[in-house]
């Protein structure tokens, strides 16, 4: 198995639209109220191209020869202001390996290829944002070396005497 990590092409786009339903399909799940299901995204093509074409934004795909198995976006941007100090933060968007491909190293060979472009790239800090839910994400991120540095909390009104 010969396979290769490279940014995305124009062609690659439908594949990674395909790849991302997965993506979609997760977070639709765990979030109703919040995404759309996969069928449902409007805008997604042209959200990719965009990203494509941003020189701040990077569209990865993995896999071999015409076949792609995994796609990761990342985001690159700096950060600060009256109360930060500046700096320059990349951002690990999403990434997904299809699920045939996974356990195999494919998704840590992706990751450390981001981690590095998003160091070259001027990154002071790598970030990447995971659902509290999401305990295999949890362990990967982790075994990359990431840490869990800050809770998001988000408010839901009580609906019942229970909740």
């Amino acid at each position: 198995m010969s396979i290769r990590v490279r940014l995305a092409t124009q062609g690659d786009l439908t594949e990674v639209e395909r790849l991302s339903d997965d993506v979609q399909a997760l977070h639709a799940a765990w979030k109703p109220d919040i995404f759309r299901a996969s069928a449902d995204v409007p805008g997604r093509r042209a959200f990719f191209e965009n990203a494509r074409r941003d020189a701040n934004w990077r569209v990865w795909v993995c896999g071999e020869q015409n076949t792609l198995c995994a796609y990761a976006l990342t985001e690159l941007f700096a950060k600060g202001g009256p109360i930060r100090k500046t700096y320059t933060e990349g951002h690990l968007h999403q990434i997904c390996v299809q699920s045939e491909h996974r356990r195999n190293g494919i998704g840590r060979w992706l990751v450390l290829h981001v981690l590095s472009d998003l160091r070259a790239s001027g990154a002071d800090r790598i970030t990447v944002t995971r659902w509290t839910a999401n305990d295999a994400s949890a362990l990967f991120f982790r075994s990359m070396g990431f840490v869990d540095e800050t809770v998001t909390a988000v408010h839901r009104p009580a609906r019942g005497p229970r909740d």
